[in-house]
Order: C-alpha cells, then structure tokens, then sequence
C-alpha cells in the first residue's frame, strides 16, 4: 500500500478489523494499525450500521469481541428489530448436542404447525468432524436433511 501511495501520499482503504477470523483469506487487523503508523492524518470512518443481523445477534457479537483489548472501538447498531435472544447450551458431548439439535427442530416444527419444515432449517458446524453425530441424531429422529459442503475445504 505504501507502493501506491508514494506519489500522491494518499490512499484509500476498506476494511473492517473485527473481521480478522478470515486470516486464512491474510486478513489481518494490524494493517490497520500499521496504517496509523506510516501515515499521520489517517482519517478512518467505521460503517456501523448492519443490515443483516439482529439487535440480540449484534449485542452479544460484540459482548465477545469487545474482550480483545487491542481491538478498534466501535459500536454496531441493527436495524433490525431486537429478534429473538440466542440460547448457549453447553451439552456434554456431540451425542447428546446432536439429540439435542433434532429436539429442538421437531419442537421448532411443532409450534409453527409444521409452517417450518426441515428444509427450511440450516445447521452450520465449523469443523466436518461434528456432521456425522448430526446425522444420526437427525436421522434418529425421523427428520430428513441434505449435507452441504464447502467445496474449498475440499482441497
């Protein structure tokens, strides 16, 4: 970036530092910092308000990044409606989670009426290994479900 900004000593960059989890893509929130560094009339805008996630989603988002003491300040503001409060459960193991996850969608069904059916379900896992106790949880308790893989991860 200094490349670029040699000549002109100007430059214009967009980002966002709480996005570091995406460091496999060399995102990296020190560039931000170093930017402040090599450059002293840094003018930088934080774009604070989302679009996509819910007022409860956002808070607590922020009640865990908010713990990095490096971290930029900046507050996130929904404009979206407060939504539903997220539950944490801690289960004992992925057995009992994965019973646990197809309870909760046939109790989901149930009080929609069956509005919301399986297809209309996601279940997210950061690593493949927990899919196969899904699975069988799932497939257990009589619910169908279609596996979706990162073709990236793949490789």
């Amino acid at each position: 970036m200094r490349l670029f900004a040699q000549k002109c000593k100007a430059i214009s960059i967009v980002g966002d530092p709480d996005q570091g989890i995406y460091g496999w893509r060399s995102a990296n929130a020190g560039n931000l910092k170093q930017m402040r560094v090599d450059y002293n009339n840094v003018l930088v805008v934080n774009l604070e308000e989302n679009y996509r996630s819910s007022t409860w989603i956002l808070k607590l988002s922020l009640a865990i990044i908010e713990q990095d003491s490096m971290r930029f300040a900046k507050t996130l503001l929904s404009t979206k409606s407060w939504g539903s409060q997220p539950v944490l459960r801690t289960l004992m193991d992925v057995h009992v989670e994965a019973r646990w996850i197809a309870r909760e969608i046939k109790r989901v069904m149930g009080l929609t009426g069956r509005m919301m059916e399986e297809k209309d379900i996601a279940i997210l896992v950061r690593t493949a290994s927990l899919t196969r106790p899904i699975e069988s949880g799932l497939a257990s308790a009589g619910l169908r479900y279609r596996m979706v893989l990162d073709l990236r991860s793949q490789s």
